[in-house]
């Protein structure tokens, strides 16, 4: 089982990957790699760090009609896990944001969001653009196929 780990660092928006199988790559149509670094201990390992642009928890995007600045830095993160979790390569999430595991009972809103609208939005076709927490979109599109927790 591969876990992708994510956490901002400061308020800077800068995100920390990192996922334990060599066979997990990064989509060059969503993102470049700029730097790599290897455990001495298990070479397979690998961290990815993404800028993450996000907005307050606060903002609400629920009307998605206006595009914001942030939209095309935050479709990219999420479609690039979207493809890791498609091609099972990640099967658990843990991200900055919120607390605890989100499933069911999760109620919090992020941008105007709850886990269960973002559940019925989930077969939208403009659901990638959607501006909220990126791993309540993964759980949402993906239900009990990803573990998503949050790790503040």
């Amino acid at each position: 089982m591969t876990e992708l780990f994510s956490a901002a660092i400061f308020a800077l928006g800068i995100g920390l990957s990192a996922i334990s199988s060599g066979d997990v790559v990064l989509d060059s149509s969503l993102g470049k790699s700029v730097s790599q670094c290897h455990s001495s201990s298990d070479k397979a390992k690998k961290v990815w760090i993404f800028k993450q642009w996000h907005l307050a928890p606060s903002v609400d995007t629920h009307s998605r009609g206006s595009q914001l600045p942030q939209q095309e830095n935050q479709r990219a993160i999420f479609q690039q896990i979207e493809k890791w979790v498609e091609k099972g390569d990640v099967t658990t999430v843990y991200s900055e944001g919120c607390a605890g595991e989100l499933g069911e009972s999760f109620s919090k809103k992020f941008n105007g969001w709850t886990l269960k609208d973002l559940s019925a939005a989930a077969k939208d076709k403009d659901f990638d653009d959607i501006v909220t927490l990126i791993p309540m979109k993964v759980k949402a599109k993906f239900q009990d196929k990803v573990h998503v927790h949050c790790a503040d």
